[in-house]
């Protein structure tokens, strides 16, 4: 991981990140979901929501983390007949996935609203 660079295009703008930023980020969002989960596990539901949780949010940083190695090159060779085509369909793919990994997310999120605040109205 020493050496290695996260490079992100972001309009006319590019920057270079060093990839223990995006390790330290990762560990950091992991404890403060541990956080979370400690001061609120008295309040939650179900174990069941609490692993539809857990097992989302880690679905989709598998997924996000591997983004890279399931994408294929969209830049085609020159000359290469209906290259606009093949890109298209790339993209549309790529769309594809980001919008259901997004979905599978989000799903997670609020199964962990839907199981606290049911626990904090059980509890009453």
């Amino acid at each position: 991981m020493v050496g290695q660079t996260l490079d992100v295009h972001l309009h006319d703008t590019y920057y270079v990140f060093p990839a223990i930023y995006l390790f330290w980020t990762t560990a950091l969002a992991f404890l403060l979901a541990w956080t979370v989960y400690k001061l609120t596990n008295r309040f939650l539901l179900t174990k069941f929501l609490t692993w539809f949780h857990v097992a989302t949010t880690l679905i989709f940083l598998i997924i996000l983390i591997s983004a890279n190695l399931w994408r294929d090159n969209p830049i085609p060779a020159n000359g290469e007949p209906l290259a606009f085509v093949k890109a298209f369909e790339s993209q549309k793919r790529t769309n594809t996935i980001v919008a259901t990994i997004s979905i599978i997310f989000l799903a997670g999120q609020i199964g962990y609203l839907i199981n606290l605040i049911a626990g904090l109205f059980r509890r009453r």
